[in-house]
């Protein structure tokens, strides 16, 4: 890594990924391994400490610069960090798939937590692990495995006995990760196809190699050039597994080499591999129909994996000039320190979600305070932030209930916040809207110079006349103004969710440098966001209350189910009009047609409304509607959901005419014609879908979240732009509403 020595350590006797990683960095592999020795359970403490002596010994010898150490086991990276702490070299941790899933290691996952905030840079396998790692630090990032490249000349291969039409090698090591009795009886159900188990046979039980039928052949151990030979020298190379986070190592030889290859159906190897390898269950019998198909396929499969392994090493090569770059930057000794004061549940509200973590992804130390559920279970929260929850919930009872509760939770919530104004110096406080008059509960922060930054989620004024049915001349409505004016005069900055709220403020008299728009959108793991098989379902989903015009988009559906008895209706999320929505579709006679699901975790949420045809957002023209961009629109067109949505003029801002079905607000007869037009037109659908994913790109929070960063002072995570989702792990608590 230019000038900078490199060792690659692993505890292990040998690792391809860990010699790859070496000459990827120019540096050097060392593999401590006495696997051989104390092979008894009893005896591995002994062999740790033996190979952890070994590890000071080469890293005192060596002196290097930048140190790679993998992990599992844990023990290796620990004493890794001690020497690096003390001699001041650079910490790279690779963690393999195992290093902190469930399972023997997952009681390491603390440890893990804790060395990811002193490292210079920690490198993962799967999507699934970089984002639970990305909750600990900016500095996690995909690292692929390498992909070999086809070999210079042809390597031969074995010729297959005249017994058998077919080779198919079984990518694995004989342990009790992989179903090898399963494959053993599937190559009993292809007897015309010859079947090479790699790895140790001494494994495996006696009795279960000797029962083999005579198709299998156990080639034993292979060094690593021997082994890429037997892979190249196959029809079909496949590799099963009973660990369903595994990120599959031969699966990349084999993609390298251009075989046909055959995985076991997990969704983090179909996201990796696509549509390059066939995938099949664990039994016998669909791991030989998976194999009949390879062999039948094997033509456009070896093509595929050109394809796939050419793609796999850009990605790989993008991963590691990040991580040069990560190994050059020195590591902050001083950590941004964020306040965040809101009356959400954090982590079930999305945006304080989103924004908390990504400032604890961007180094911040953040302290939250935030309502929460009176005596309920702590959530585990990532390292770099501080939940003070305020025992209170919120509940729509009645229209005394609002002012009840933003004043109890301002009064509850205020010690907490002057205790911590005190004891620390915060760099930037922000503010989450509603009530305005939050923002006042930084008194003590804003009297010690520091910069406040109000959010304003929602326009009181505006929502308070419409929530009691008043005009905006009421004595109430116009209380709600001057605490707004009061809130922004007091406030350094204010952050609107759109142009129509920035606009309204403006004309307000709020100076134009004093507002930044930051939409409130979400970035959404890729699981949420590649192609699916649509069913006959028109999906809404919001808190159930009557501006969003749920019972609207019933009424709609009714309509058009008559002529579609197979069209059916999803309905996400709670509130106060649930029961009145429930006795309307009864009263329509689609009850048994449209499904109330209540309240979803947002991952399970989104799983659901992903697979549906057709998305509705029926918000009324209520006096407060024009304000509104709904979040649910930005959900269903990142997930290529064509959408029907009424007709408001803060969403004509971001999405023109041919991106969205728009229909006036309560029309029902105009949305049943909307949503009868896509459901029968599915190429206009598919056209209205590919302009509201390009009106979307400018709306990204992987594009805005800069915008974020820089009103809040924050710097943004080196591994900000294009390194995936930052909200995979956790988000399925987040909010379905």
């Amino acid at each position: 890594m230019d000038s900078l020595k490199t060792l690659v350590l692993a505890w292990v006797t040998f690792q391809p990924r860990t010699e790859a990683i070496a000459a990827a960095l120019g540096g050097r592999a060392h593999f401590v391994a006495r696997s051989r020795l104390w092979q008894p359970w009893f005896l591995l403490p002994l062999r740790y400490l033996v190979d952890a002596i070994e590890t000071w010994f080469v890293l005192q010898r060596e002196r290097p610069r930048v140190v790679v150490v993998i992990s599992p086991p844990v023990f290796a990276p620990l004493v890794a960090w001690a020497w690096c702490h003390l001699y001041g070299a650079r910490l790279v941790l690779d963690c393999h798939t195992s290093a902190f899933s469930p399972g023997r290691w997952g009681w390491t996952r603390p440890v893990h937590r804790w060395l990811a905030s002193r490292v210079h840079a920690m490198t993962l396998h799967t999507e699934e692990a970089t984002a639970e790692a990305r909750r600990w630090t900016s500095r996690a990032l995909l690292l692929p495995d390498d992909v070999p490249e086809p070999l210079a000349a042809p390597v031969p291969r074995p010729p297959v006995s005249l017994r058998y039409g077919h080779r198919v090698v079984i990518a694995g090591s004989l342990n009790n990760e992989e179903p090898v009795a399963a494959t053993i009886d599937a190559a009993r159900l292809l007897p015309d196809v010859e079947f090479v188990f790699t790895g140790e046979r001494g494994r495996i039980a006696p009795e279960l190699a000797a029962g083999a039928p005579p198709n299998v052949v156990f080639s034993g151990w292979l060094e690593y050039p021997r082994f890429l030979e037997a892979l190249a020298g196959a029809d079909v190379v496949a590799s099963f597994s009973l660990v369903p986070h595994i990120m599959n190592r031969a699966a990349f030889e084999a993609i390298g080499l251009g075989r046909a290859l055959v995985l076991t159906d997990f969704p983090g190897l179909r996201d990796r591999f696509g549509d390059a390898a066939v995938f099949a269950g664990n039994a016998p019998e669909a791991m030989a129909a998976g194999i009949r198909d390879a062999l039948a396929r094997r033509a456009e499969l070896e093509a595929r994996s050109t394809e796939v392994g050419a793609r796999l090493r850009g990605a790989r090569e993008a991963a590691l000039e990040q991580l040069r770059q990560l190994v050059r930057a020195p590591l902050s000794r001083r950590r941004h320190r964020v306040l965040l004061v809101s009356e959400h549940n954090y982590p079930t509200h999305p945006l304080l979600y989103r924004n908390v973590e990504a400032l604890v992804q961007a180094g911040a130390q953040v302290d939250l305070v935030c309502m929460g559920e009176p005596g309920g279970s702590e959530v585990r929260t990532p390292p770099g932030l501080r939940v003070h929850r305020v025992p209170l919930l919120h509940r729509r009872y009645s229209r005394l209930r609002y002012p009840f509760e933003y004043t109890s939770f301002f009064l509850r919530a205020l010690p907490t916040v002057l205790w911590w104004s005190i004891r620390h110096r915060y760099d930037v406080a922000q503010v989450d809207n509603m009530p305005d008059f939050l923002a006042f509960s930084v008194v003590i922060a804003r009297l010690r110079g520091v910069p406040v930054v109000l959010c304003l989620y929602e326009l009181m004024p505006e929502l308070t006349a419409v929530r009691l049915h008043v005009t905006r001349k009421h004595p109430v409505v116009r209380l709600a103004y001057l605490l707004e004016r009061a809130a922004i005069a007091w406030s350094h900055h204010v952050i609107a969710v759109n142009d129509e709220c920035r606009d309204t403020l403006l004309a307000r008299g709020v100076p134009p440098e004093k507002v930044t728009v930051v939409p409130n959108t979400i970035e959404f793991p890729p699981a949420l966001t590649g192609p699916t098989p649509r069913t006959q379902v028109v999906v809404t989903h919001a808190t159930l209350v009557e501006r969003y015009g749920v019972h609207v988009a019933i009424e709609a559906f009714a309509r058009i189910h008559r002529s579609r008895p197979q069209l059916r209706m999803l309905v996400l999320g709670a509130g106060e009009e649930s029961a009145n929505l429930k006795a309307l579709a009864a009263r329509l006679g689609v009850a048994e047609q449209v499904e109330f699901t209540g309240f979803l975790p947002w991952y399970q949420a989104m799983s659901r409304i992903r697979e549906c045809a057709v998305g509705v957002v029926p918000v009324l023209d209520d006096g407060y509607g024009q304000y509104m961009v709904p979040m649910k629109i930005y959900d269903y067109v990142t997930m290529g959901i064509p959408t029907v949505a009424s007709r408001q003029p803060a969403v004509e801002d971001y999405f023109p005419e041919d991106s969205l079905r728009y229909v006036p607000p309560g029309d029902v007869d105009a949305l049943a014609a909307a949503l009868e037009r896509l459901l029968d037109d599915p190429a206009e659908a598919e056209r209205q879908v590919a302009a509201a994913s390009s009106a979307m790109r400018a709306l990204e929070w992987a594009v805005t979240r800069h915008t974020y960063f820089r009103v809040l002072g924050v710097e943004p995570p080196a591994t900000s732009a294009g390194t995936g989702p930052a909200l995979v792990g956790a988000s399925g608590t987040r909010a379905a509403t």
